[in-house]
Parts: C-alpha cells; sequence; structure tokens
C-alpha cells in the first residue's frame, strides 16, 4: 500500500463490492446477441464460399487468384460459345452432309463458315441466323432426336475428307473433321461344291467371281466372299426373306448352302460404322435332279445260243 491508504476503508470497499455482485446476473448485464448476429452472418459467408468451391472450383480458383492480385487486368467473358453437330464424324462416300451450328450465349445474327477438302485452300461461306429468314433448322443425331440449330450448312455428294470451323465477332469454334468412308463391297467370291457322298464326286472349286449355283439336292455350298474393308456382321439372304448368318474375320465372310430346292440369294454384309453394301446381287440357285441308275451289258454284248 505506497499510496497509504486505509487500510479499513480498502477492506470495507471489497466487501462491500463483493456483497453488491453477489445479487448481480451477469447473464443479463452482458448482451451477446451482437455477438451471436457476427457469427451467424460469418458461418452463412463461410457455407456459401464452400459451395461455390464444390459446385465451381475454378471459379473459385481465378476469383481468388484475382482478389489477391488486384492489379491484374481481367479479360472480359465471352459473348458465346459453339456447339456445332455432327463435329468429328465418319460419313459415307457421296453422301449428303448437313452441318448444325449453335450460339450458346449472346447470338450472333451471322457468322462466317471456313470449310476445306483434303488439303486444299479454306473456303469461307457467310451464313445467317436461321429464325431471321422465317425458318429454324433441325437436324437429326444419332439416335434419331430431332435438333434445332441456328445456322446450317449443306455438303452434297462428299468425296473427300473435309475440316471445317465457325467464326464470329472474334470467337472462333474448335476445327472439326469429316472422314469420308466407303460403303463396303465384295470384290471377291469364290464357291466351293460339296457333292453328296455317295456320288464320290470330288469338290469342285469355282473361283470365278459368279455366286450362281447349279448343283445335285444335297450338295453342300462354302460361299467365301471377300470386301473392300473390315466387316462386323454378314448374311446370306435368300428369296423369302430368311437369313444365314456368315462369320466373319476381317475383310472376309463365309458362309454355307444347303442345296434343297431352286432359289435366289444375295450377301449381305455390314461394316463396323453399321453402313450396309447398296444394290446386292441376286444369284440363282438351281437344283438339278440325279439321274436313275442305268444299265449296260458289256460283255458278252451281242445274243447267243447256250447249247
Amino acid at each position: 500500500n505506497p499510496e497509504g491508504y486505509s487500510l479499513q476503508m480498502i477492506e470495507a470497499i471489497i466487501e462491500q463490492a463483493d456483497l453488491v455482485s453477489t445479487e448481480m446476473n451477469f447473464k443479463q448485464v452482458v448482451d451477446k446477441s451482437p455477438l451471436r448476429k457476427t457469427l451467424q452472418v460469418s458461418s452463412g459467408l463461410l457455407g456459401l464460399v464452400l459451395i461455390f468451391t464444390l459446385l465451381s472450383p475454378g471459379n473459385f480458383n481465378r476469383s481468388l487468384y484475382l482478389f489477391s492480385h488486384p492489379l491484374t487486368s481481367v479479360q472480359a467473358p465471352q459473348k458465346f460459345f459453339f456447339s456445332i453437330a455432327p463435329g468429328n464424324a465418319e460419313v459415307v462416300k457421296y453422301s449428303d452432309v448437313k452441318i448444325g451450328i449453335t450460339a450458346e450465349g449472346q447470338k450472333p445474327s451471322k457468322i462466317d463458315f471456313y470449310w476445306r477438302d483434303g488439303e486444299g485452300a479454306w473456303n469461307e461461306e457467310r451464313l445467317e441466323k436461321l429464325d431471321q429468314r422465317g425458318a429454324k433448322g433441325q437436324l437429326q443425331d444419332s439416335v434419331g432426336t430431332s435438333k434445332e440449330y441456328d445456322f446450317e450448312y449443306l455438303f452434297k455428294q462428299v468425296k473427300r475428307d473435309i475440316d471445317y470451323y465457325a467464326q464470329a465477332e472474334g470467337i472462333k469454334s474448335e476445327q472439326y473433321k469429316l472422314k469420308v468412308t466407303d460403303k463396303p463391297r465384295i470384290i471377291n467370291l469364290k464357291l466351293t461344291l460339296n457333292y453328296p457322298q455317295y456320288t464320290q464326286l470330288k469338290p469342285l472349286v469355282l473361283d470365278q467371281n459368279d455366286g450362281n449355283i447349279e448343283a445335285l439336292a444335297g450338295t453342300k455350298v462354302k460361299i467365301a466372299a471377300s470386301a473392300n474393308k473390315e466387316l462386323s456382321k454378314g448374311n446370306l439372304v435368300f428369296y423369302d426373306s430368311s437369313k444365314t448368318q456368315m462369320k466373319i474375320d476381317g475383310k472376309k465372310a463365309t458362309g454355307e448352302i444347303l442345296v434343297r430346292k431352286d432359289d435366289t440369294y444375295h450377301l449381305e454384309v455390314e461394316d463396323k460404322s453399321g453402313n450396309k453394301n447398296p444394290d446386292p446381287i441376286e444369284y440363282k440357285i438351281t437344283k438339278k435332279d440325279d439321274l436313275s441308275p442305268q444299265v449296260e451289258i458289256l460283255q458278252p454284248g451281242e445274243d447267243r445260243d447256250l447249247t
């Protein structure tokens, strides 16, 4: 007590403070509601940040970077993005291919469409928005669903591979390629005739690229065909539309026909893209009836008297 205060007075003040404090409710004296509101707001903001981070981590990281680098120049977001169908695709030679283009966002009224076949020079076409011409483009997708597009371009009777892309207001789409492929075609045909066992005839191989069959009833005909490309399936299709499945090995297809009656057939093959051979040749099956046995006496070969 360097100040020299009365010790009795100090003790009296302490007793009085203790008496007053025992009668007070500190929970009522201290108002915690501002602290609670602050905690609630902070928790809500933290929850929103976590949701934003989970849903769009790229945007969150970009926002965090820009916040921590206030002097960095920010590029304005694109007005629109191109969506183009069919994109990269395999198409059949000499077919017509329609390109459908959609601009997602602030749609431009015109776009420039660029294309080239093979390694030739780029061609440029100005396309106007379809609904400005009183029409709305529609295109069938791979599952047959009709879709609407803002712009269209039609390639007629495509013969070579085509590269293409779209551009408008300085915004360029990805570059896509149409890869042209031939339909499958039979380029070689060989028949092997295995006659009924009782005839004792040796197998006959016909390698003349002719599928017409003329054979005894009961003859098994092995058919070996070669195509111009890899195959996924093949069938022998008869006059009554019945089918016999062929075995496939790369570009080759083999099958068998048992000659029972006069009939016709053709070969139906399909490549790995689902394209079938166009206008298959119809071949004839002609059943030959076996002749009745004939007996000829070779010796003595003349009339004789047996006496």
